[in-house]
């Protein structure tokens, strides 16, 4: 009978250890969302969010999506970038 109630509370040790590690976890995991929650704000935030927001807006407004406007200043835009990569190969880059 001791022998049965040493390894229940060996058990209940090994238990009691694993939560104290899933909260110390799970504390971390807090604080690493409220400061993501934090910079997303700031971004959210911040004047070039919000002008990138009026700009898709707009884009999505006059350019609806599949349009031939659209498509037109897609194609634009391509031959546009392409130019400035040919220039300046070093200031444009695609990321591999």
């Amino acid at each position: 009978m001791r022998r049965i109630r040493s390894d229940k509370d060996e058990l209940l040790k090994e238990k009691d250890e694993l939560l104290e590690e899933k909260d110390e976890l799970l504390s971390l995991k807090e604080i690493q969302l409220a400061e993501a929650l934090m910079s997303l704000g700031t971004i959210q935030s911040s004047l070039a969010w919000k002008a990138i927001t009026v700009y898709r807006a707009a884009l999505c407004k006059y350019f609806p999506a599949g349009s031939m406007r659209r498509r037109m200043l897609d194609a634009m835009f391509r031959q546009l970038f392409r130019a400035l990569r040919r220039i300046f190969p070093s200031l444009i880059s695609c990321p591999t």
